[in-house]
């Protein structure tokens, strides 16, 4: 009977560890992918959320922020020196602008700007004609640097030595490389929310695996039981 019993137990023991030792394999395989999977999401999520976040603040779309980002990169220039300047631009012209009076107004017009209809156009708009404008009339370059985007134009001026397809070319290599957002931004909240349950589906696993060996348990746990019978 006491060999029996030992058998049972040997059975069950046996069962068990091999049961985790598959799961445990099986983890170990899935979780390097399962980790840079989870890596390059947060990423890209977090990428998103910075652009986003930007593109209010400068009243554009986020996919407009990607294609500054490719046009700071081919200027040898960091993103945040273009949405400085875009932010300062807004700014500067929201105040100046206002009165359709002043020495910004009457600047403007002396370069030839039809003002109203600048004032009525979008940011990303109004950036494109004041670098236009500097690229056209370099006499303009040091009044709108100072008075549009804060003075410090150094970076911005290799932008605006491209040519006048620099603003394309960037939205066409943000295309190109993938890196608009569009339509992709729904695919990307889902992306999240499916990010977020990884770990509770690594559980899952982990719990289908113990079921998994559910008869191997259950067997060895009637011998066990039919043993204590037999003694009774």
């Amino acid at each position: 009977v006491e060999e029996a019993a030992d058998d049972a137990g040997s059975a069950l023991g046996g069962a068990f560890n091999q049961g985790l030792a598959d799961i445990k394999a099986g983890i170990d395989m899935l979780m390097p992918a399962i980790n840079k999977l989870k890596e390059i999401g947060a990423e890209v999520l977090g990428d998103r959320k910075t652009h986003v976040k930007q593109a209010g603040i400068l009243g554009v779309t986020a996919d407009d922020i990607a294609i500054l980002e490719v046009a700071a990169a081919n200027s040898g220039a960091e993103l945040e020196d273009f949405t400085d300047a875009l932010l300062e631009m807004r700014k500067r012209t929201g105040e100046g602008l206002r009165d359709q009076t002043g020495p910004l107004y009457e600047q403007l017009k002396g370069f030839g700007v039809d003002v109203e209809e600048f004032r009525g156009m979008g940011t990303m708009q109004q950036f494109q004609k004041l670098t236009q404008l500097m690229r056209m009339q370099p006499e303009s370059q040091a009044f709108i640097g100072d008075e549009f985007f804060g003075g410090d134009i150094d970076k911005l001026l290799s932008f605006v030595n491209q040519g006048p397809g620099a603003l394309d070319k960037a939205a066409h290599n943000a295309e190109r490389l993938g890196l608009l957002w569009g339509d992709g931004a729904e695919s990307l909240d889902r992306a999240n929310a499916a990010i977020k349950e990884i770990d509770m589906t690594m559980d899952g696993i982990a719990r289908r695996g113990v079921t998994g060996i559910a008869p191997e348990i259950e067997g060895a746990a009637n011998i066990a039981t039919n043993i204590a019978r037999r003694q009774g």
